[in-house]
């Protein structure tokens, strides 16, 4: 019978996941991204929405190493356990304009934005940040403030 040996660490992560989890719910009505803070200082920011991240836990990949393995609507970003000091979850830093969430204003947002506008709609879509003008619609005005946003004005 081969033994099991497991990393504390994880074991936590997996407990605070259990207690992450009903927070899902929330993120309908408030923004809130899951953290994963690094023992090396860094941070790792994933955006809350009904459908991602998605968590997966790895015990001893093809390295032997126990893995946090995190899905968003842009594909896989897998950490090794032992690297990870701790993960938050926190409101969502709102950035008008960066309707892809990716943490910067540019073109990409403004495709976002005009494929919602024609019923394309991606999975990379944030309504908070698309409304670039904050009048609660997201619209062609919100096309024109993310051109004066990336523009500098």
């Amino acid at each position: 019978m081969k033994t099991i040996k497991h990393n504390c660490k994880c074991w936590a992560i997996l407990l605070y996941l259990l207690v992450w989890l009903p927070i899902e719910s929330m993120a309908q009505t408030v923004q809130f991204e899951m953290v994963v803070e690094k023992t090396d200082g860094t941070e790792i920011a994933f955006r809350i929405t009904d459908d991602y991240p998605v968590l997966q836990y790895l015990y001893g990949g093809e390295d032997g190493i126990n893995t946090l393995e995190i899905q968003t609507a842009n594909g896989y970003t897998s950490v090794p356990c032992p690297e990870i000091k701790r993960l938050i979850t926190r409101e969502a830093k709102v950035i008008p304009g960066d309707a892809n969430g990716d943490g910067r204003v540019d073109i990409a947002d403004i495709v976002v934005v005009v494929n919602y506008l024609t019923g394309n709609e991606s999975g990379d879509f944030i309504f908070d940040d698309a409304d670039a003008n904050k009048d609660g619609t997201v619209n062609t005005s919100d096309i024109v403030q993310i051109v004066k946003i990336i523009m500098g004005n």
